[in-house]
C-alpha cells in the first residue's frame, strides 16, 4: 500500500507540473510575453539545441557508465547506472564525495578531473554558447513568427466553429438557391484572405 501510495504521489506530481507548464499555451496569446515564449519554445526546439543535447548526452552516459564499472562495486554512490548519473551530475557542478579516491588512488582523480575539465568548462560553455546563439536569431524574428502562429491558429479555431455552416451554404448552392452567406463565414473568408497575403508576405522575406 506504502508504494502505491509513493507511486500515486509521484504521478500526481508530475501532472501538476505539466498542468502548470500548460499555462504556456495561453500565455503565449498575451501580445507582451506572447513572442518570448514563442522565442524560447523555438530555441528548445531548434536542430542545433537538439544535435548539441544529443552529443552532451551521450558524453555524459560514457562517464556514467565508466564511473558505473569502476566504483559501482566500492562505493554506493555508483553502484547502479540511475545513481551514478546523479552522482556524476553533482561532482560536474563541484559537489562530490572523495570515497572512490580510496577505491582508486590514481584513476579516481584522473577520472574526476576528466569531467570537471570536459563536462563542467567545454562541454557546457559551449552548449550555453549554442542555445545563446540560437535564442537571439530566433529573438529577432519572434515578433513576425509570433504574429504568424498566432494568425494560423485563429484561422484554424474559426474553420472549426463554422464547419457546418459553410457546409449548409454548400448545399444551399448545389440546389440553385442563391442566398447571402452567414456573417461568420464571410468574415472567415476574409480571414482566410488575410492568412495567406500574410504567408505570401513571409515567403517573400525569407527569400
Amino acid at each position: 500500500i506504502a508504494e502505491k501510495t509513493i507511486l500515486e504521489i509521484n504521478w500526481l506530481a508530475l501532472v501538476v507540473i505539466l498542468y502548470w507548464l500548460k499555462l504556456l499555451k495561453y500565455i503565449v496569446q498575451v501580445p507582451a510575453v506572447g513572442p518570448t515564449v514563442s522565442a524560447l519554445v523555438r530555441t528548445m526546439f531548434d536542430h542545433r539545441v537538439v544535435i548539441f543535447t544529443g552529443v552532451f548526452a551521450l558524453v555524459v552516459f560514457a562517464f556514467t557508465l565508466g564511473f558505473a564499472i569502476a566504483f559501482g562495486q566500492s562505493v554506493d554512490e555508483y553502484h547502479t547506472i540511475g545513481s551514478s548519473a546523479v552522482s556524476l551530475s553533482f561532482l560536474a557542478f563541484g559537489d562530490f564525495t572523495t570515497d572512490f579516491f580510496i577505491v582508486s588512488p590514481n584513476f579516481g582523480p584522473f577520472l574526476m578531473f576528466c569531467v570537471l575539465v570536459f563536462l563542467s568548462l567545454v562541454m557546457l560553455n559551449i552548449f550555453i554558447a549554442v542555445i545563446s546563439d540560437v535564442y537571439n536569431s530566433v529573438l529577432k524574428t519572434s515578433q513576425q513568427n509570433w504574429e504568424f502562429d498566432l494568425t494560423k491558429r485563429m484561422t484554424k479555431e474559426s474553420n472549426r466553429k463554422i464547419g457546418w455552416r459553410r457546409l449548409w451554404y454548400i448545399l444551399v448552392h448545389l440546389r440553385g438557391q442563391r442566398t447571402k452567406p452567414p456573417v461568420d463565414i464571410q468574415w472567415n473568408e476574409k480571414t482566410i484572405s488575410a492568412f495567406r497575403e500574410f504567408q505570401m508576405n513571409q515567403k517573400n522575406l525569407e527569400e
